[in-house]
């Protein structure tokens, strides 16, 4: 399970670099939106993992609130507001999308339902890091929601009680 917890981890840096990087007028996307897409395909398994782990665990009677208290309060916290982020940025993306940017025959154009619009470089390129930025805020809701899942139960699973000092040592100054 600590990988599945590794690879959401590295799902949500990754999504937090490309937001913030889409966010800076003029700086180059970190990936196109097609590319988006592609990283985003590892959220189907890591996810899907991520809930049969936490279904089995509901099914032998144990809790989502008891997991949830194996976590950290500051990791829970910062994961739960790192999908809040993502849920406010994707539902205010439909006020700045207004269609799909592209180029054709060396113009920028925004298509909308079969309505094309001649738009300049920079409506292209607010457009091109709209898109991207939705699709990684996606990605944030559902790599955070994973790495909760996979946190809580790997460190449910890790083993518990007081911690055995090598042979030799001991934890007491006094000893």
């Amino acid at each position: 399970m600590r990988w599945i917890a590794l690879l959401a981890l590295l799902g949500v840096v990754w999504c937090v670099a490309v937001i913030t990087m889409s966010f800076i007028p003029g700086a180059p996307l970190l990936i196109s939106r097609d590319g988006m897409l592609r990283t985003l395909i590892p959220v189907v398994p890591i996810l899907l993992v991520a809930i049969v782990v936490g279904r089995l665990k509901l099914l032998r009677g144990e809790e989502w609130i008891d997991l949830l208290d194996n976590l950290p309060k500051q990791v829970l916290q910062i994961l739960t507001g790192l999908a809040v982020i993502g849920f406010l940025i994707a539902l205010s993306s439909p006020f700045t999308l207004y269609g799909t940017p592209e180029v054709r025959n060396g113009q920028y154009q925004v298509r909308s339902h079969k309505h094309i619009e001649v738009i300049s470089a920079d409506e292209y390129h607010s457009l091109q890091a709209a898109e991207v930025r939705l699709l990684a805020s996606i990605g944030l809701m559902v790599y955070s929601a994973a790495a909760v899942a996979a946190l809580a139960a790997a460190r449910e699973a890790a083993p518990r009680g007081p911690r055995q000092a090598p042979p030799g040592v001991s934890f007491w100054s006094g000893d």
